[in-house]
């Protein structure tokens, strides 16, 4: 069975444009419509979704409106995009940092940016951050992508969930250099390709993390691709560096296989 997890535009669909994960009683347009009166509700109530290491969020969608609740770590970084909703994005704590229009805003708790349709925005967290984001109209690209993914299996999903940890693992060990955990994580064929052209084993690769000195970075996933015991995710390291990582499962367990790096290209 193929399972496909799919953003709407780089890491920027990640944090404010990405696909909704499944949502088991979660308030919809639907429910909305077959209402009379107001639907009672808390935001505490609404599944946390993890769409990556530094991302949580908690959706509701109305029959015109989605508000949205993030939690996001300092570092994380929204590259510039837009979307023909119109957004109200709200700090209720820590510090980010937007650009829109070739100026830059610092926003701390209670300060807010409007949005109108269309217009780039990109946000950079200065520190860990709760905001809340509103849209009108609501973003059906996040229901229309969750609608997929209801009807995975169990598996694909439980799978989903394991290539994420398995990759938050290899960052893990890449930063510590931890050398016996990259060779548990990965394949003894593992290829490394980088945008230089060089292509190293699986040794090689090894012995180059444990020599060098890694700064800690931030990689947000932005698709994943299930094909039965295959999988390929596409990630974003920082604002230069795409990462296409291929792992397979063998004895149940994910293993990576083969990583190709490379630059991303300001646009012109």
């Amino acid at each position: 069975m193929r399972m496909l997890f799919m953003s709407a535009a780089l890491s920027a669909a990640i944090l404010l444009s990405g696909p909704a994960v499944a949502m088991e009683g979660a308030a919809t347009a639907k429910d909305a419509a077959q209402e009379t009166g107001p639907i009672p509700g808390a935001l505490s109530a609404l599944p946390r979704e993890r769409l990556s290491p530094d991302i949580v969020r908690q959706a509701l969608h109305g029959e015109n409106i989605t508000l949205s609740r993030w939690e996001v770590k300092a570092g994380a970084k929204v590259p510039m995009h837009s979307h023909a909703n119109e957004q109200i994005s709200l700090i209720l704590s820590g510090r980010a940092e937007a650009t829109s229009g070739g100026k830059k805003y610092v926003l701390g708790p209670g300060d807010f940016l409007l949005f109108p349709p269309y217009v780039e925005h990109e946000f950079v967290m200065l520190e860990d951050a709760v905001a809340l984001d509103l849209f009108a109209p609501r973003r059906d690209d996040w229901i229309d992508a969750a609608a997929p993914q209801k009807a995975a299996s169990a598996s694909n999903e439980a799978d989903a969930a394991a290539l994420v940890a398995l990759q938050d693992a290899w960052v893990a060990a890449e930063i510590s250099g931890d050398a016996a955990a990259l060779a548990r994580i990965t394949d003894p064929r593992m290829l490394s390709m980088f945008s230089s052209g060089k292509m190293i084993g699986r040794d090689a690769y090894i012995d180059w993390i444990v020599n060098a000195e890694i700064a800690p970075f931030t990689i947000i996933a932005e698709e994943i691709i299930i094909d039965g015991d295959t999988a390929v995710v596409v990630s974003q390291i920082g604002d230069r560096t795409r990462l296409v990582w291929t792992a397979i499962k063998r004895g149940g367990e994910w293993r990576g296989l083969a990583q190709t790096f490379s630059t991303i290209e300001p646009e012109k």
